[in-house]
């Protein structure tokens, strides 16, 4: 979690440092070329920010799903290629989908786990108290007719 904000924080200063450059060019009354220029550079900047969020948020559901041994789905539009084309990561909309079947993986699990409890580790608890009740009282009567 903590990589994921140190990552949308940098981006956050990409756009603050883009944005005091764009004050400048103002100040300085520049040529509309050297606006463009700048914008343009600023969107490489931050496809390359997004990039390294994506290829993070990608990585972290791709071991997620192992972890869960969920399927990664796919078929077409599955994956998106990165802007520099060094690598390619899950698209938005499936990590969305993704992230519903780890979801529903993980329920499945937590209802497996409930089950037990609620079906067999109870009764016997609910067991176990009543002849620990029961052999408290056979000590204390024994106990008593003892005096």
């Amino acid at each position: 979690m903590l990589d994921l904000w140190r990552l949308k924080r940098e981006r956050r200063k990409v756009i603050h440092e883009y944005e005091r450059d764009l004050r400048n060019l103002k100040l300085k009354k520049a040529p509309p070329e050297d606006f463009e220029g700048l914008r343009h550079q600023e969107y490489l900047d931050l496809q390359s920010e997004d990039d390294g969020i994506n290829r993070f948020l990608s990585d972290q559901l791709w071991e997620e799903a192992r972890e869960y041994d969920v399927a990664i789905p796919t078929g077409a539009g599955v994956w998106e290629d990165s802007i520099f084309g060094d690598r390619k990561y899950l698209n938005m909309a499936t990590r969305a989908k993704l992230r519903r079947l780890i979801d529903e993986e993980k329920s499945r699990r937590f209802e497996v786990k409930t089950l037990w409890v609620t079906r067999l580790i109870l009764p016997i608890l609910g067991g176990l108290v009543g002849v620990i009740g029961a052999l408290t009282g056979l000590v204390a009567v024994l106990h008593h007719v003892n005096k």
